[in-house]
């Protein structure tokens, strides 16, 4: 359900906007009490008193937005997916991660393995 997430709070780097006033707090729990897009659009324009009047309002709103993006960011879930099972070149990694402006990111993630014992 990131996907969905990411559509209410905005996602720079993917070039989603939000939903204007909707922050991380506000998007994660809209996700956890709507079961979709659609019924978070139908609660709110039934006037569900959950929902704060100014999200509310902020929702109907951004309904365009949030119609449009619905059927551009959903994640295949069903792609198949295969998993190197090789040795990790950490310093092609580096470099690829260099070349591509990365580092950071990269930097990121191997710090991440190197804490969960996953690298």
């Amino acid at each position: 359900r990131y996907w969905e997430f990411a559509i209410l709070r905005g996602d720079p780097s993917d070039g989603l906007p939000g939903v204007r006033g909707v922050g991380a707090k506000t998007a994660r729990d809209l996700v956890l009490a709507y079961p979709s897009i659609d019924a978070l659009l139908e609660a709110a324009a039934a006037g569900d008193l959950r929902l704060k009047p100014g999200v509310r309002a902020r929702l109907l709103e951004a309904r365009s937005y949030l119609d449009a993006m619905r059927s551009l960011v959903p994640v295949n879930a069903d792609a198949p997916l295969s998993l190197w099972a090789g040795d990790r070149d950490e310093a092609a990694l580096k470099d690829l991660a260099t070349e591509l402006g990365l580092k950071g990111p990269v930097q990121r993630l191997l710090a991440a393995q190197a804490t969960t014992g996953t690298g």
